[in-house]
């Protein structure tokens, strides 16, 4: 809702708050997209890329932002954000230019924007690399989501959140109220007919594979145990969370549940003509 209002910054606080680093990420994104001049929310973003070992695109972020806002040659935040990108670029001579330039600002009753501070986030993984068309396409990909327009897949991609399972961890348990749908990004996950160790094995799912449509739209207990066969990352969105997505995209949840319908449908027909 603040994102909508346009008011990208206390959402993007809000993403912080949740530890929804992508969410984050991406809302900044759209803020920078509504305004290229927008210089908080490039330094927030910049600091973001930096802190994900991308600092020569926080760099060129900065620059770009710059050369839109003529403001920006005074603003303390934007130029300290650019010495940093800077400096672990290792660009070094840039890097004291721009301080010496800060030198030469008066800083009395100027705000400053503290850097980001360090996020918390699985090893090895970026929500600023992740944050591409390639990202969308994983929820793009499902049937109930194949014909969401690209902000609507965007509004979606902000109520996700990543999980991470290690091997024989499970994500879903059998008997248990359904969480949630999970999209694997990376490993694979095997599912299983029920809870018992020595359940039959029923499907073993890669990259793009997803379990746990149906908890989104039903309440009860699940048929399946989804355990991870290696370790896993996945995509999850709530039953909640999708729920108030479907809330507030009323275009969306017409989509959708015409979807999900034509799906049902089809396994019917599959089922019956099986029989």
């Amino acid at each position: 809702c603040l994102a909508r209002a346009g008011r990208f910054l206390e959402a993007a606080q809000l993403y912080r708050t949740l530890k929804n680093a992508h969410a984050e990420v991406e809302v900044l994104k759209v803020a920078l997209s509504t305004d290229p001049t927008n210089l908080p929310c490039s330094v927030r973003l910049a600091d973001m890329m930096i802190q994900f070992g991308r600092p020569q695109v926080a760099a060129e972020l900065l620059t770009d932002t710059a050369r839109r806002n003529p403001n920006s040659k005074s603003d303390i935040a934007l130029l300290e954000a650019l010495a940093r990108a800077y400096d672990a670029s290792q660009a070094r001579e840039l890097a004291a230019k721009v301080r010496a330039h800060l030198a030469t600002i008066p800083r009395t009753g100027v705000p400053v924007v503290a850097a980001s501070a360090p996020i918390s986030v699985a090893p090895g993984t970026s929500p600023v690399a992740e944050l591409s068309d390639a990202a969308y396409g994983f929820l793009k990909a499902l049937p109930l989501f194949a014909e969401l327009t690209i902000t609507d897949l965007k509004a979606l991609f902000r109520v996700s959140s990543r999980k991470g399972f290690t091997a024989g961890q499970n994500l879903i348990d059998a008997g248990q109220p359904g969480r949630g749908l999970f999209v694997v990004i990376n490993g694979q996950v095997e599912v299983y007919a029920g809870q018992d160790p020595s359940a039959r094995l029923l499907n073993t799912l890669g990259v793009g594979g997803y379990v746990g449509e149906i908890s989104l739209v039903q309440e009860g207990p699940t048929s399946a145990r989804v355990t991870a066969r290696s370790d896993v990352t996945a995509l999850f969105i709530s039953r909640d969370a999708f729920t108030q997505y479907l809330y507030n995209s009323p275009s969306a949840a017409l989509c959708i549940w015409r979807l999900f319908s034509l799906n049902l449908a089809e396994r019917v027909r599959a089922l019956s003509a099986a029989r």
